[in-house]
């Protein structure tokens, strides 16, 4: 996240993630080999809790339910300050792009949206 995006996440921004592989959360797709969404885990918490953010948020080509011991850790991180979650958000693609990231994966997009 460091390297994607650097000093653009600033403190009490809103921050939403999502990819173009979508899954629907919590399904018979989820967590098989089909499924290759990006997934959230504690050093994922440490880094936004670093930059001091207030929200964030997921579309469904994030996996929050692929791993519990890594989505607990992730929340548990976050709730220690006050961090509000907004998961399982739709048509993310309707939204302008405000800082579009790029995490040199296989994926062909990220967004990320920094909103007041």
């Amino acid at each position: 996240l460091e390297k994607a995006c650097g000093d653009r996440i600033q403190e009490g921004d809103i921050v939403i993630i999502d990819s173009p592989l979508k899954i629907d959360p919590f399904t018979p797709a989820s967590n098989t080999e089909q499924d290759k969404r990006l997934f959230i885990c504690r050093e994922t918490a440490e880094w936004f809790k670093e930059k001091k953010v207030k929200c964030v948020g997921f579309g469904d080509g994030v996996s929050i339910e692929s791993n519990n011991e890594d989505v607990k850790a992730f929340h548990d991180v976050l709730m220690e300050v006050n961090v509000v979650f907004l998961e399982v958000l739709k048509n993310l693609e309707e939204l302008p792009a405000i800082l579009p990231v790029n995490l040199d994966m296989e994926i062909e997009e990220t967004l990320v949206l920094e909103v007041d």
